[in-house]
């Protein structure tokens, strides 16, 4: 690029300075162009969270687990609350180790909610004591860890749309204050943590607005946006697309990344058949450039897929992440 605009010298300044910016743009379109998509996200399920699932969980972090391949395209692991907090010593340490030994960033689906008057949330997912999320952030430093993402579980929804008996019902702003002190005491531990968001998206009401006030009460009480908004999708439901279109498009007006759980079906007999079925909905939803998300999280809380392992079986969480991959 030098040797070409020192041979321009001849021409009138304002002509190199229009060729200058109209290269840059160029260059900057490629390097968009070619970018390697979203960034790729693991869970499943936990001998601690889910304690009869069968899980081959604490398989994955040995130096000769099957998954080689698929822990390089991998950018981040997502464990339970519950494995944090009561996870024995020995398998913390062993798999923040081989998380950083993969460069696996870590996240965390946090519990993050307090109950409020008179025991509202008590039981209800989202929910857990007063002083977890620091406990959890100390568990996590103590043995090794480098907590980079929280995701929190479904806050808006179990905290103030949901409505079965004893149900808090809070309003935005409470909520927001609720979870800002919890906020604080992660980033007491590790201040450059990223906080993001799960809520359910694609039953027949659409709550798309309900989800952007939410992230607006969220930056008023916190002092930053969310930095990820995840759409746990009902893919039965009738309008999802349509849902998940409008969502992005208001998240990324407002500064939030756009995260999408691809998973099975609860009645699946078999891994194979789980992972089909989110084969065919990452395909779904990434055919579309306004629905692709810039965070793709590969997800079961179900009974299949049973197992993390090998990658070169069908029907594991493995190798649904290498068929992800094979796609970009």
């Amino acid at each position: 690029m030098a040797y070409r605009i020192n041979s321009l010298r001849s021409l009138n300044y304002t002509m190199v300075k229009a060729l200058v910016i109209l290269t840059s743009v160029i260059l900057g379109n490629a390097s968009i162009g070619t970018a390697s998509g979203a960034e790729l996200w693991l869970s499943g399920n936990d001998p601690v969270a889910k304690p009869n699932s069968g899980t081959d969980f604490e398989a994955l972090f040995s130096a000769d687990a099957h998954w080689s391949k698929a822990a390089s395209r991998i950018q981040v692991f997502k464990v339970s609350t519950q494995l944090i907090m009561s996870g024995s010593d020995e398998l913390l340490s062993r798999m923040f180790a081989d998380l950083k030994r993969r460069n696996i960033g870590l996240a965390v689906e946090a519990l993050i909610l307090s109950e409020g008057p008179n025991n509202c949330g008590h039981g209800f997912e989202g929910y857990s004591s007063p002083r977890t999320m620091q406990v959890m952030a100390e568990r996590i430093r103590k043995f090794g860890g480098d907590l980079r993402y929280v995701a929190m579980d479904e806050p808006l929804w179990y905290g103030h749309h949901y409505d079965k008996k004893n149900a808090c019902q809070s309003s935005y702003a409470d909520l927001a204050r609720d979870v800002a002190q919890k906020v604080a005491m992660l980033r007491a531990v590790f201040p450059n943590v990223k906080i993001g968001d799960i809520e359910p998206l694609g039953s027949s009401g659409d709550w798309t607005n309900e989800i952007i006030q939410w992230t607006q009460a969220y930056r008023a009480a916190v002092g930053e946006p969310l930095s990820f908004v995840d759409a746990d999708i009902n893919w039965s439901g009738p309008a999802w697309h349509q849902q998940l279109a409008a969502l992005a498009k208001a998240l990324r007006g407002a500064g939030v990344a756009l995260a999408v759980t691809y998973d099975g079906d609860g009645s699946d007999k078999t891994g194979q058949q789980w992972t089909e079925h989110a084969e065919q909905r990452f395909a779904a939803v990434e055919s579309d450039p306004l629905t692709k998300p810039d965070i793709a999280v590969l997800q079961t809380w179900m009974a299949q897929p049973a197992h993390f392992l090998p990658e070169e079986e069908p029907g594991t969480l493995s190798w649904l992440v290498n068929r992800y991959g094979n796609r970009h």
